[in-house]
Parts: C-alpha cells; sequence; structure tokens
C-alpha cells in the first residue's frame, strides 16, 4: 500500500498512471498523486479505494501530502465501507436494479393508464334512458251490453284471438219474449176497444184507444230490435283483453254497460315510464328498444309517437307517459306484458354520461 507519485510530462510505464497523466494534463495540472486508501480494521488489510490527488504546483512532495492523507484516511476508509456494505453483493444491487426497473416501469405503466382515462372521457357515447314499459292495444274496442236483461252465456276469456263478427257472448230471451207477446196481447186488446169506440161513436175513447195502440207498436219494434241483438258478436279481428264473464252467467245487466274489450293482435302500444328529470331528452321519432320479461332475450324495436304532456303518478312516482308502437309480427306478444325500453337520446361524451346525474343532484342539494 504505497503512495504512487509521478511526473505527469514523464509518466512511468504504469498504464493508470499514464491514463491519469494525460487527463491532468488536459486539465492544466501540475503534479499528481495515487493514494491508496485501505481498510486497516480488517485482520488482512486490504486496498478498498485509490485515491488520486491533482495539484497546480510542480513542487508539492510527497512527504508534504502524505500527513495529511493519514489523518483523512482512517475516516474515509470507514465511510467506504460502510458504503460497499450498503451496496452489498451483486445478486443484491441486481435485485435492487430490478426493483427500479419494475417501479419506473409501473409510474410509466399508471402514466399511461391515467391519460387513457382522461382521453375516454370524451370520446362520444349516446345517451340512453332506461325505463319500464307495458304494452297496450293500439285501438280498443269497447263491446257494451245492447240493453237491460240477464246474459245467457259467455264464450271467450281475456287473451282469446277473436275474428270479426265471432260470436262472444248471448243474452238470455226469456223476459223479452215475455214482455214482447204481453205487448202484441195488449195491442190487440187496445185495437178492438178502438174499433168498439169507433162503432159507437165515442171519438174521444177511440183517440186514446188509438194512442196506447202506437205506443205499444213502439215497445213491441224495440222488443224484437232486442231480440235480435241477442248474440254479441266482436266488431274487429284481435285479442279479448278484458271481459272474464264466465261467472257472470244468469247475472242482470245494465244498457250500456262494458262487457268485452277487444283490441288488434298484429300491432301494441308500449307505455313507457319516463322520469320527470328525464322527459326533457325525448323527441317524437326517437328510436326504442323494449325487452321484455316474457322474451328477455329477445330485443323488439319500435319509434315514439307521442309524448304526453301531463304527469301522472304511477308506483307513488310521477312519469310522463310516452307510447311508441311494436309490431307483433309472429303474435307473441299479449297484451300486459312488462319490460324494459331503452330509449337512445342523441350523442354525448363519456364524461357526460357519467357526471351529469351526480353534479344535477350536487347543485340540487346546494341550491344553485
Amino acid at each position: 500500500m504505497e503512495t504512487i507519485s509521478w511526473n505527469l510530462e514523464s509518466a512511468n510505464n504504469n498504464e493508470t498512471c499514464h491514463l491519469l497523466s494525460g487527463f491532468a494534463l488536459a486539465n492544466g495540472f501540475q503534479s499528481a498523486f495515487l493514494l491508496p486508501v485501505a481498510d486497516l480494521t480488517a485482520s488482512e488489510p486490504s486496498v478498498i479505494l485509490h485515491l488520486v490527488v491533482f495539484a497546480n504546483s510542480p513542487r508539492l512532495q510527497q512527504a508534504q501530502v502524505q500527513p495529511i492523507c493519514d489523518e483523512l484516511f482512517p475516516s474515509l476508509a470507514k465511510q467506504t465501507k460502510l458504503l460497499i456494505r450498503a451496496e452489498g453483493t451483486w445478486v443484491s444491487r441486481f435485485t435492487n436494479r430490478v426493483h427500479e426497473h419494475i417501479f419506473r416501469s409501473r409510474r410509466r405503466l399508471w402514466s399511461l393508464i391515467v391519460f387513457g382515462a382522461i382521453l375516454v372521457l370524451f370520446f362520444p357515447m349516446p345517451h340512453r334512458l332506461s325505463c319500464n314499459s307495458k304494452l297496450q292495444p293500439t285501438i280498443r274496442r269497447y263491446i257494451a251490453s245492447p240493453f237491460e236483461g240477464r246474459l245467457e252465456n259467455s264464450f271467450v276469456f281475456p287473451g282469446d284471438l277473436v275474428k270479426s263478427n265471432q260470436l262472444l257472448a248471448k243474452m238470455d230471451d226469456t223476459d223479452l219474449t215475455l214482455e214482447l207477446e204481453g205487448a202484441i196481447a195488449e195491442h190487440a186488446r187496445e185495437k178492438e176497444r178502438h174499433d168498439s169506440a169507433l162503432s159507437d161513436g165515442k171519438i174521444s175513447e177511440a183517440q186514446i184507444a188509438r194512442l196506447e195502440m202506437e205506443k205499444l207498436d213502439y215497445d213491441i219494434d224495440l222488443f224484437r230490435t232486442h231480440l235480435k241483438q241477442l248474440e254479441i258478436r266482436s266488431p274487429i279481428d284481435g285479442i279479448v283483453v278484458s271481459g272474464d264473464l264466465e261467472k257472470a252467467e244468469g247475472a242482470p245487466v245494465e244498457t250500456g254497460q262494458t262487457l268485452y274489450e277487444v283490441g288488434p293482435i298484429d300491432s301494441f302500444s308500449a307505455e313507457i315510464e319516463v322520469s320527470e328529470r328525464d322527459i326533457r331528452f325525448l323527441r317524437v321519432g326517437q328510436q326504442t328498444e323494449i325487452r321484455f320479461n316474457a322474451f328477455p332475450l329477445e330485443t323488439f324495436y319500435g319509434s315514439i309517437e307521442r309524448i304526453f304532456p301531463k304527469a301522472e303518478v304511477r308506483n307513488a312516482t310521477a312519469v310522463f307517459i310516452v307510447t311508441a308502437q311494436i309490431d307483433n309480427v309472429d303474435f307473441k306478444l299479449k297484451p300486459g306484458m312488462e319490460g324494459t325500453a331503452t330509449i337512445e337520446t342523441g350523442p354525448s361524451t363519456v364524461a357526460w354520461n357519467l357526471f351529469h346525474r351526480p353534479i344535477e343532484n350536487i347543485r340540487s342539494y346546494l341550491g344553485f
């Protein structure tokens, strides 16, 4: 462990000295010293570091530098040893480099993820509303009792398909027949009275009898008309929406009382319940997709035909009713089926779709 000093302009054959001489001359130094730093605390002292000292004075001698080095080297050797221990073996150095590389890679990855997420927020995305819906007939034909009487038979049930002019029910003719026969007999008696009064010259009595006969003629015509209306028939092809009268056979019915409701089967009107917060996004003609609970894997398409201007309360919630016509091509759909309608209201951004509702809630809560 010897301190090496040399003349920069005539470096010895030591390769290290030659390289350091070139460096010193290039930077304007006049002399140089190669000082070994040894670990004297070890059982076998060994050099752990070489310290190169450059000087601008050519008269600086080793004897002048050595006392300073002897004073500083113990502390320098100790610190260097600690650094070497901290650096560890080649395995630990390799592991540290791998960890550092992974950490940097993770930072780059997270940076890319955050940048990509911000970029995605501004991508265009259609705004869609999801609402409850229920099928209703597009046209409702109400079939009422033509006169006061009793229902004799009912031949159809709700959900049955019917043809135009198909027999739905029949009224009881017992009371009508008795009333008709009684009116005919009374008419005969009044005619006999009328003829007798005329033959006796009782003009006033004959006129009264004639008025009674006219009244009875009206009643007879009415009873005969009702007898022709005993059979209640469907006015259109369609499906029986309501009218379960099997248990009402023999019961009295009033004139104009609704017995059946029949609607067409080829198309239906979907009643869509839209929240009052979302009604501002809807326009006539917007496309809608409906999936009914009975057919969860099938999608039925339609377009908005009408937006009712007045809200209704359904299930304790104020909603606006929007109707869309749905074609029933294969006649699978039935009135009253419920499902979920999805309405596409127009283009927007991902950020608006995600955050417009929370922002509205916050503004509503804060009152601005």
